[in-house]
């Protein structure tokens, strides 16, 4: 799906694809928006529309919804249209409302204008219709312009300016990827938004005692030399005694890794005739396993030779291997608390993937650091929250034990282990 992007660089979806989904429960919800993904596009946002009905707006696009902030501009009539000629000088921005709902939100060339229209003269809605520019409508009908029955049009204005290159965006009205638009909407949502109140009100009233009964935190432990009053033996004993904990977390960052996973998968989305279908992860790189969609051996031979990667192939499956080649973080200054970093990557899994069960193993204590192993199970997750994800974590002292995939149309599923460290 295309998408239309702006001089200052801002990017708006057209053409979105747009379907009425059961908003009985968020599981349901869930299920049929990412059936719907699979074949419309990975971005998405849903709308409340009453009735226990979401309107769930997808493309394969990121982006501003045009169609949204356009009608909004224009004051939310039950019936729109909005032609502006942009200005390549070839193309028209059509937008069109009918009964309240976006019917329309496309740029096309300025000589198939006109078949839309026609198709649209068969209602019975009464449209306000703002123009710009030379486009082949008009009040009254002519040999070069067309003209709807008068009985169609509730109002005509033509613009002397356009709408579009100064168009007021809005994040309420940006597409997200699936997962993130399905935690949008949920927190979004009446009954939602009531829990919420009362969630923040109860955490005010826990905060505020919080503060006035616990002790203030101790701050962090910080790795350095002493001060030269010690002896030689006693500032090397120092240096010694976090050694270990420096040498663990002296390796790849696992924001690195998702990173470079995310980026993979995305480029074996490009071979044509083949699709990516798991990805396993080792300390030497990452594999993925592949099967055919009518694409021949040849053609993917090609493409290794391009990208330079190993292949493994046999009965219409094939493995490839990318080697990891990331440079190991810096040795770590500071030690932070175990409980606190565990406690804020809980927050980070459940704001970036949504309905998921963090499972935390038993803390051991390596000399003088405890470390504890997290589990994290996930389904129908986008490649773009895995790089948010990537970005999350980059800060903290982790070290990805585990990371398997399972890829269906580019929706991955399956599981992450991180080894935390810490006092």
């Amino acid at each position: 799906m295309p998408a239309l992007i702006r001089e200052d660089g801002e990017q708006f979806a057209v053409y979105t694809y747009r379907e009425i989904l059961s908003g009985k429960s968020l599981s349901v919800l869930r299920r049929e928006a990412l059936i719907i993904s699979r074949e419309n596009g990975r971005f998405a946002r849903f709308f409340s529309v009453g009735n226990n009905e979401v309107e769930g707006v997808f493309s394969g696009d990121s982006g501003y919804l045009i169609g949204e902030l356009i009608w909004r501009h224009f004051g939310t009539p039950d019936d729109l249209l909005y032609c502006e000629a942009l200005s390549d000088g070839e193309n028209a921005l059509l937008i069109v409302v009918r009964g309240g709902s976006i019917y329309l939100d496309a740029q096309i060339p300025i000589a198939n204008v006109v078949d839309e229209f026609i198709s649209l003269s068969a209602g019975e809605n009464q449209y306000q219709i703002y123009v710009y520019g030379d486009v082949p409508i008009a009040e009254f009908p002519s040999d070069e312009k067309f003209a709807f029955e008068a009985s169609q049009v509730e109002s005509f204005i033509e613009l002397d300016t356009p709408v579009f290159p100064t168009l007021e965006v809005d994040e309420t009205f940006k597409l997200q990827p699936i997962d993130m638009a399905l935690a949008s909407y949920k927190t979004s949502s009446p009954v939602a938004t009531k829990a919420i109140i009362t969630v923040i009100f109860l955490a005010i009233l826990l905060y505020v005692g919080w503060k006035v009964l616990a002790p203030p935190p101790p701050p962090p432990v910080v790795i350095k030399k002493t001060a030269p009053v010690l002896t030689q033996q006693q500032v090397k004993a120092n240096q010694q005694k976090y050694a270990t904990y420096q040498s663990s977390l002296m390796s790849p960052a696992p924001s690195d890794i998702l990173m470079a996973a995310s980026n993979d998968i995305e480029l074996l989305l490009t071979i044509p005739g083949w699709t990516p279908i798991s990805m396993t992860y080792t300390p030497q790189g990452l594999a993925f396993g592949l099967k055919t969609n009518g694409g021949d051996l040849g053609i993917l031979l090609a493409w290794i030779k391009t990208n330079h990667v190993e292949l493994q192939a046999a009965s219409g499956k094939a493995t490839l291997f990318f080697p990891l080649n990331l440079e190991n973080r810096a040795k770590p200054r500071i030690i932070y608390n175990l409980r606190d970093t565990v406690a804020s990557l809980y927050d980070i899994l459940k704001r970036v993937i949504p309905n998921t069960g963090p499972s935390l193993g038993v803390t051991t204590s390596q000399n003088n650091y405890r470390q504890s192993l997290l589990t994290v199970n996930f389904t129908g997750l986008a490649p773009e929250s895995m790089v948010l994800l990537a970005k999350e974590l980059q800060p903290y002292p982790i070290i990805l034990q585990k990371l398997t995939l399972t890829i269906d149309s580019g929706i991955l599923s399956g599981t992450m282990q991180f080894q935390i460290l810490g006092v």
